[in-house]
């Protein structure tokens, strides 16, 4: 059984690995909970400007890898909080283990 829904938080990014200290804008972060237990990676996938927003002034498309699963959702980046469902071909992927 796994979570419908998961809110998780966009952390600092991790770098892009292969013993490189590259960070980009397209880095993996860290996914925590509001008390900063790690849940998973997550990375900002496309954004667009949000006008008259007091959040933010740019929205992300955020992707997350949580336990072997895929999630996606919307977010103001790093620091915020974000809402994550599984996508559908996650949810596919896992339909005969479940």
């Amino acid at each position: 059984m796994t979570a419908k829904i998961i809110v998780g938080y966009v952390g600092k990014t991790l770098g892009d690995g292969m013993g490189v200290d590259k960070h980009g804008t397209t880095s993996r972060r860290e996914l925590t909970t509001f008390d900063g237990v790690v849940l998973g990676t997550c990375f900002l996938s496309k954004k667009w400007p949000m006008r008259r927003s007091y959040r933010g002034s740019h929205m992300y498309q955020i992707y997350a890898h949580i336990n072997g699963r895929d999630y996606t959702g919307r977010g103001f980046g790093e620091g915020m909080s974000v809402v994550l469902r599984e996508t559908a071909e996650s949810k596919r992927k896992h339909l005969t283990t479940d």
